[in-house]
């Protein structure tokens, strides 16, 4: 009997070891599959911003991670995300994403993958669910594994410049994210990172928009004068058409080739009349040649002020040619448009 009771306190012992090692086993598993992981972004900098000439407006950030195999298991595969959301300036915003100067500006950029096309997103977001993933695989116990790729970002070139300055957006707190999924088995692979918050990876993008100007101009046409030449005062129009960022003051001024600051010129013949040394002297002016209002190249007295919009703003030019009594052939002259800010 006392081996009986024995033997049934054995088997009892037996039963309730297996019952605990079956209990403590997924546990083992669980603990298994464990990866830490950790990354870093560099800063990304938008440098002398030029949106009238469509200047400075890529840039790129290098990002390293490193995952580790922190379980008791031998080996695992798993899969990590690495998210990006709106920024601390976002207010929201990812398509496209925004940054902002001190007075509330707006300047609009986005980032992409290392593919440089796709949009670099957040997993399970409902704007842009396209976080970067990489597939960790065969990572034995204990094992680290790194990584370095770019992070490319774009200025949206068709939108109207903001003012000249200094913007920012700071990617902190929870505006990045890492999620690790591991597979349960060696063989077997992750579905997805699910959505864990292991860590994150702060960084900040900063641009500077300088002042700037574009500028152009179409062709000022006197016509054609029939002979006997009798006609004076003969006018004619063309436009300068200036894009600067806003509110950036500005003044144009016009130089005729023969240097005149008060844009008086002289058209030269082309047409080819052997021995013709005529020229054809004519004025430019801001408003109707009636005016008499000249447009010269000396600041804040004969040339056309404005202020950027961000736009493009049109300005028309007169011109007048007093007499036409000169030699039959084509004459032309070359006016430089200068834009001062």
């Amino acid at each position: 009997m006392i081996n009986l009771s024995f033997l049934s306190l054995r088997h009892g012992l037996v039963h309730l070891l297996i019952a605990y090692v079956m209990l403590w086993m997924p546990g083992l598993s669980v603990a298994a599959v464990l990866f830490s992981c950790s990354a870093t972004m560099t800063s990304m900098t938008f440098s002398d911003v030029d949106l009238a000439n469509n200047d400075g407006l890529s840039s790129s950030a290098n990002f390293t991670y490193t995952c580790k195999n922190t379980g008791v298991a031998l080996t695992r595969n798993a899969q990590v995300c690495f998210s990006i959301g709106d920024g601390s300036q976002g207010a929201g915003n990812y398509t496209p994403r925004r940054m902002v100067d001190g007075s509330g500006n707006v300047l609009q950029f986005q980032l992409f993958h290392p593919d440089n096309s796709t949009i670099w997103g957040t997993q399970g977001g409902t704007q842009i669910p396209t976080p970067v993933r990489i597939v960790l695989e065969g990572v034995i116990k204990g094992e680290t594994r790194t990584g370095t790729f770019k992070m490319h970002g774009k200025i949206v070139s068709a939108q109207a410049p903001p003012v000249p300055g200094n913007f920012q957006n700071n990617f902190s707190g929870g505006h990045t994210k890492i999620s690790v999924k591991a597979a349960p088995t060696t063989s077997s692979f992750p579905a997805d990172c699910g959505n864990a918050d292991d860590g994150s990876f702060p960084f900040i993008v900063t641009a500077v928009i300088v002042k700037s100007c574009n500028v152009d101009a179409s062709n000022m046409n006197f016509g054609s004068v029939p002979q006997p030449v009798l006609a004076t005062n003969i006018d004619a129009q063309s436009n300068i058409n200036v894009n600067c960022t806003r509110s950036t003051p500005y003044t144009i001024a016009l130089t005729p080739s023969n240097n005149s600051s008060t844009g008086a010129g002289q058209m030269s013949p082309v047409g080819g009349l052997l021995g013709n040394l005529d020229k054809v002297p004519y004025q430019l002016y801001r408003a109707a040649p009636s005016t008499g209002q000249q447009w010269g190249d000396q600041i804040d007295i004969n040339t056309k002020a404005g202020t950027g919009t961000g736009m493009s703003q049109s300005y028309p030019v007169y011109g007048r040619v007093p007499s036409a009594n000169f030699a039959a052939d084509s004459y032309i002259d070359i006016v430089t448009v200068r834009v001062n800010y």
